[in-house]
């Protein structure tokens, strides 16, 4: 399902409601620039396996994606934050099924620590291609206890510490910076 130049969260919703008994494989996303911010259940209705943004502006309420807590195995954003305009601390321990998170050719140069308050218990692979990451700081991962894959690749990044990392990281297997 592809939703071009949204301007209001209403839009979203709106259209979702209508299709309560259906299952969706992919929300596309395009263009949308929602003011203020997109409401948090306006995903709420059929059952989403995945949401992708692209060149859109996304502030979304805490919890985020509220009515997909169950379905939502993917979250992608590409071309949708810059160091200005970067997600807010998100909260997605209520999504029990989502394994992956990708930030892709977004222009954030430092990632915090607070980006990401809690994380879901199947959450394995996070996602920062060509991000222009310059910095990350000291406990940015810390709270993905359930992180085996992270890629970092194509960013400007010189250091990574331990501390970044959750303790134990024993289920961690890979973390590609090429």
């Amino acid at each position: 399902m592809h939703c071009n130049n949204l301007k209001e969260s209403k839009q979203i919703s709106t259209g979702l409601s209508r299709l309560t008994d259906y299952k969706i494989s992919t929300v596309s996303i395009w263009f949308c620039d929602v003011e203020p911010t997109i409401k948090s259940d306006a995903f709420k209705g059929p059952v989403i396996d995945e949401i992708t943004f692209s060149y859109s502006t996304v502030y979304v309420e805490n919890p985020p994606f509220k009515g997909q807590e169950n379905s939502l195995r993917k979250l992608t954003f590409l071309f949708c934050f810059d160091e200005e305009d970067f997600v807010n601390s998100w909260s997605l321990a209520h999504l029990n099924n989502l394994k992956e998170v990708s930030f892709e050719k977004n222009d954030i140069k430092v990632l915090k620590n607070d980006w990401l308050t809690s994380a879901g218990p199947n959450l394995r692979t996070v996602t920062f291609d060509n991000c222009k990451l310059e910095e990350l700081e000291d406990k940015v991962f810390a709270k993905l206890e359930g992180l085996t894959t992270l890629f970092l690749m194509d960013n400007k990044i010189t250091t990574l510490k331990r501390s970044m990392f959750p303790t134990p990281a024993e289920n961690l297997r890979s973390i590609s910076m090429r």
